[in-house]
């Protein structure tokens, strides 16, 4: 009887310590293909510039959700910058395809992502990045916010399941 106590605690240690691995829900889990981009500029919490871009996605432009709680990202185009810095123009410029890796887990109704590795942030931006699922829609909202408390980017980009 006066190990019971101990048993106990021991109990309690083992069952709060066993970790079920994280599974992604059928909905998410698969590969995504990006169907559309639309950013967005704020300045002083006002929209100051917006433009949305249909094209030009491939194959290489997509999110892929593993089961285990990672994913990764593809890309192959980049935003070109406006002369004056403030925005981007409405064409892109087409790169070597890369990828970018990132572990995500649940909050409520969403998904946030987290880049692994996580880099390090010399500009003084930070990122909020989600994913949601609407029917057969994902919607991955990334917010930058800038060094001044109202200036930011936000990137809502749209795939569809394959």
């Amino acid at each position: 009887m006066k190990y019971l106590p101990v048993v106990l605690i021991v109990l309690s240690i083992a069952f709060v310590s066993c970790k079920k691995e994280q599974q992604a829900p059928a909905a998410l889990s698969g590969k995504w293909q990006e169907t559309k981009l639309v950013v967005y500029v704020f300045s002083a919490n006002a929209v100051s510039w917006d433009t949305t871009y249909l094209t030009p996605f491939t194959s290489f432009d997509y999110l892929q959700f593993n089961d285990n709680g990672t994913s990764v990202s593809g890309s192959d185009f980049y935003l070109i910058g406006a002369p004056n810095g403030l925005s981007y123009l409405k064409t892109t410029q087409a790169i070597t395809p890369g990828t970018y890796n990132f572990d995500y887990s649940a909050y409520g109704s969403v998904y946030v992502l987290t880049p692994n590795p996580n880099p390090v942030n010399y500009a003084g931006v930070t990122t909020a990045d989600t994913v949601s699922i609407k029917g057969n829609t994902l919607l991955q909202h990334v917010v930058d916010y800038g060094p001044g408390p109202e200036s930011k980017l936000v990137f809502d980009s749209y795939f569809i399941k394959q």
